[in-house]
């Protein structure tokens, strides 16, 4: 099987790429994705982006605290054996 990409328009599918199978009856299948509009981003208030941004170093502190805490048992583990 091969994937063509091409654009439906009025009832005709123009193919963006070429054909490597030319001069004979080919069987086809076209798909149409679902084409959600997009939703357009909203301006964010001084006060939302604070929040945003206090949310986001949050979870950045959070991430790293993990991080330290595994590095730091992983020490006292290595240190008990000894």
């Amino acid at each position: 099987m091969l994937a063509i990409k091409g654009i439906y328009n009025n009832g005709k599918v123009t193919l963006e790429e070429e054909m490597p199978i030319q001069n004979t009856i080919t069987e086809v299948i076209v798909i149409f994705p679902d084409n959600k509009p997009q939703e357009t981003s909203k301006k964010l208030s001084l006060k939302e982006k604070r929040e945003l941004f206090e949310e986001f170093s949050g979870s950045v502190n959070r991430i790293l605290d993990i991080k330290t805490e595994k590095s730091e048992a992983l020490e006292e583990k290595y240190e008990s054996t000894d």
